[in-house]
């Protein structure tokens, strides 16, 4: 009871809990100065030089809006291919805004980069602060050459108190509860198959599947359900840009569990992990309301919760059912938030086919059969994959981080 019902298969990087280390990582957006991006570093076992400051030369306003804003004929900045993305539902122009986006801060970055590279050993984590339009990228995408900051750190967006640690804490290893909200709208069939996979991973009978999941429903549940280590939300996510409050997530009936009954509404204990499993949900209003003021994430820290793991832009159901299995597999295995997170992407991003049937033998027959998880033909994986069938065993369909790096970690 309790225990994870699948274990990491063969050669799987085992959940490794970070040390309390950290150095934190600040952005300046706008550029103070008008000029160069400038960022601070935070580092307590950093003797030497406990705090930094490092000018990313030629990153001012010009750069940024370049790099994000939209306008009309130019080549695709990010939010032109998120839009097109938002419109037509093909990932094409996005993935492609994403590969420049990344490769050109790539290049600004670099004077960080040597920081972080003369940061102690004992430091295995980031607290990075952005706001602004930088806001929108994430952290898992940095690159730094060819050393990607997802290899060494374990990453969490800080939005919050810098002092909040519950984020970080290692779970003990005994009965967790969950409450999971899953397809409440009816129009996500993997998404209430990840539902019904957790229910079965936690051996809960509580959780709110299809339209049982009105919003009082699924109020009256949180208020009733007593402590919880795991509220997982498997839906549809709203962000309206202009107006921010209006933003929530979309249940049962056409009802919308808005930012402003997340904050006067619900009550989580501070050991709470939300889990924001559905498109748009880290999104929020950066052009009008600084250091996303506003934000489902920032919405559910404001109602107590420890951390909220959420999505950046709009997701695969499929890869993220995967991603779901294995964040969950590593927290069971005692792993923090941004820990298990990393090592969930990372496993994402780097499994093949074959690695896939394997998973999928392994797993305890319960959640095999909740997760409607029938073993793949190796040659044929289109059970987790958007693309067409055919791929061959070692062929990595979720390798391009459209499929992965949306998620992040908010404390």
């Amino acid at each position: 009871s309790g225990q994870a019902s699948g274990a990491p298969a063969a050669g799987d990087a085992k959940p490794r809990l970070p040390t309390l280390e950290e150095a934190v990582v600040a952005f300046c957006v706008p550029p103070l100065d008008g000029r160069d991006l400038l960022v601070f570093v935070a580092c307590a076992d950093d003797v030497a030089q406990p705090v930094r400051l490092v000018r990313l030369t030629g990153l001012d306003h010009a750069a940024l809006e370049s790099l994000f804003e939209r306008k009309a004929g130019r080549e695709s900045s990010w939010l032109d291919g998120y839009q097109m993305l938002l419109e037509q539902g093909d990932p094409t122009a996005f993935s492609r805004a994403m590969e420049r986006v990344a490769q050109t801060l790539d290049g600004y970055l670099a004077p960080l980069w040597q920081v972080l590279d003369t940061l102690p050993p004992s430091v295995r984590r980031l607290r990075i602060a952005l706001s602004g339009v930088l806001s929108l990228f994430p952290p898992t995408m940095v690159r730094g050459g060819e050393r990607e900051v997802l290899n060494r750190f374990d990453l969490a967006s800080a939005v919050g108190s810098l002092s909040n640690t519950s984020a970080f804490a290692a779970r003990n290893a005994g009965h967790r509860r969950l409450l999971a909200v899953a397809d409440p709208t009816g129009d996500l069939p993997h998404s209430r198959a990840e539902g019904c996979m957790l229910d079965a991973l936690f051996e809960s009978e509580s959780s709110l599947l299809g339209k049982r999941a009105t919003k009082q429903r699924v109020l009256d549940a949180i208020s009733m359900a007593g402590p919880l280590d795991y509220l997982h939300f498997a839906c549809h996510g709203r962000c309206r840009w202009c107006h921010p409050a209006a933003s929530g997530r979309l249940l049962a009936g056409g009802e919308v569990l808005q930012l402003s009954e997340i904050l006067g509404r619900i009550r989580l204990g501070s050991d709470t992990l939300v889990v924001l499993s559905a498109c748009e949900t880290g999104i929020a209003e950066y052009r009008e309301l600084p250091d996303e003021t506003y934000g489902l994430a920032l919405a559910f820290l404001g109602a107590g919760a420890s951390a909220v793991i959420c999505s950046l832009w709009p997701v695969s159901d499929r890869s993220t059912r995967l991603l779901m299995l294995k964040l969950y597999e590593y927290l069971h295995a005692g792993a923090s938030a941004p820990s298990a997170l990393r090592l969930a992407q990372t496993w994402l991003r780097n499994v093949a086919g074959n690695d896939l049937e394997l998973l999928v033998q392994q797993l305890d027959p319960r959640v095999r059969a909740a997760g409607r998880l029938g073993a793949p033909d190796p040659m044929r994986i289109k059970w987790v994959s958007d693309d067409p069938p055919g791929g061959s065993p070692g062929e990595r369909p979720f390798a391009h981080p459209f499929h992965w790096a949306g998620f992040v970690c908010v404390v």
